[in-house]
């Protein structure tokens, strides 16, 4: 919260940035350069290991915008080490309303409220918005088609963002 703190934040550039999204009115999944992951439709497995140590694995969806491939959120799934505890991270940009938070509705279903946990324009680039699923949640998503992640930007105006959840059940199997 500090970085965002001592950072100028130009409220024009996130009125259009949500301008932008308006217009475009599509996104696309986009996938970060791994040879190395595996893709499940719309999700790619990722997989690092230290020599000797047990490998760490994340599922991870970046969503785009279709023309300019320019990234809105990323969301990654992964267990805790050494835990059955699932943890999802919401990567949104700098810039957003931080007392609202985020919300995520899977389908037409219940909607959740997630806060927004640390903001930085360091190796992670934006805000975090971070939940753990319980049973319930895991089989919301499991079952489901879509996601939509909304924040609000600087003026407060709320941004959807879809999210595509085919591939999520495969690609949570091969991160276990």
């Amino acid at each position: 919260m500090k970085a965002l703190l001592t950072r100028k934040i130009r409220p024009i550039q996130i009125f259009a940035f949500a301008a932008l999204f308006a217009i475009a009115g599509a996104t696309t999944p986009t996938f970060a350069q791994n040879p190395h992951g595996k893709t499940f439709k719309d999700w790619k497995a990722h997989c690092n290991s230290a020599t000797g140590a047990p490998a760490v694995c994340v599922l991870v969806q970046d969503v785009a915008f279709k023309k300019s491939r320019k990234r809105i959120l990323q969301f990654l799934i992964r267990y805790l080490p050494g835990t059955t505890t699932l943890i999802g991270d919401i990567i949104l940009p700098l810039g957003i309303y931080l007392p609202s938070g985020v919300t995520m509705q899977i389908d037409d279903g219940q909607t959740f409220e997630i806060p927004v946990e640390i903001c930085s324009d360091g190796r992670m680039r934006g805000c975090r918005a971070r939940f753990s699923f319980d049973d319930a949640l895991l089989a919301s998503v499991k079952s489901g088609a879509k996601a939509i992640i909304t924040f609000q930007d600087a003026r407060q105006t709320p941004v959807p963002v879809p999210v595509s959840l085919a591939g999520f059940t495969a690609g949570l199997k091969a991160i276990q």
